[in-house]
């Protein structure tokens, strides 16, 4: 743990005072504003202490879980779509609906997904994305049977409204969590694993759907996997840091 530079707290100090008397002094408002500024090109905050902390690793990785997840509801049933079809009784183009349905609300639900998060915080948007990722792959599981296609619908529907909170969350997760020398890398490997998920999502697929009587295996598995990270996320998840990392993530 560390203070901000006394240098730089005087520096901000003289220049506000100099910018007051200069004007014939400012108002509350624009000095605060002033100084706000000051203190973020001097590298401090008054008083502010700063600190790194082991579990901005745990942060990243339970993010990493959910988006990954996200990725996995969207692509299984893309992998294994004969299988799908033959499983369920269905078209080529019936089953498409089951990944298009992900494009189809995103568009919508982007930008009121970024001003909720704005909102209501970091926090918010990944345990919400982890809650529809949990509950979508939940309903899926209705319809195990040969005619339960419309429930797998209903259930990449639901996963499909958290795909908005999550792509919109990993520059915040940085600048609240890492410092400025981390903040490539770590944005870097949140958004990563989104994508390098849509290609593990079809290894794990393809490896687990054999026959057409495998679908509902591979259903099963991702509904466990996902609800317990529901769970972790739930529980372990947090908004902030108790102490920013960097006067940059101070201001954020």
């Amino acid at each position: 743990t560390f203070s901000s530079m006394e240098a730089g707290d005087k520096a901000a100090s003289r220049s506000v005072d100099y910018v007051s008397m200069s004007s014939g002094g400012l108002d509350k408002q624009s000095t605060a504003t002033a100084s706000r500024m000051l203190n973020m090109e001097s590298g401090s905050a008054p008083g502010t202490q700063y600190q790194l902390t082991w579990y901005r690793w745990i942060i990243l990785l339970l993010f990493c879980g959910v988006t990954s997840g996200n990725a996995l509801m969207w692509i299984s049933v893309s992998a294994v779509q004969d299988e799908v079809k033959t499983w369920y009784s269905v078209s080529d183009s019936t089953a498409n609906y089951a990944v298009l349905v992900f494009y189809i609300t995103f568009l919508p639900l982007a930008p009121l997904a970024a001003h909720l998060i704005d909102t209501y915080g970091l926090r918010f948007g990944v345990t919400l994305g982890a809650i529809f990722n949990g509950a979508g792959s939940l309903l899926r599981l209705i319809g195990l049977s040969h005619s339960g296609f419309p429930w797998l619908i209903v259930g990449n529907t639901v996963a499909s409204f958290g795909m908005p909170f999550l792509l919109a969350t990993p520059t915040k997760l940085t600048a609240y969590w890492f410092p400025a020398t981390e903040r490539t890398l770590s944005t870097s490997i949140a958004i990563m694993f989104n994508q390098s998920d849509v290609c593990l999502g079809f290894v794990i697929a393809l490896g687990a759907v054999h026959t057409a009587a495998n679908v509902s295996n591979m259903l099963i598995g991702i509904a466990i996997a996902l609800s317990i990270h529901m769970v972790l996320v739930i529980v372990f998840f947090r908004e902030k840091p108790k102490y920013p990392p960097s006067a940059a993530s101070h201001f954020v």
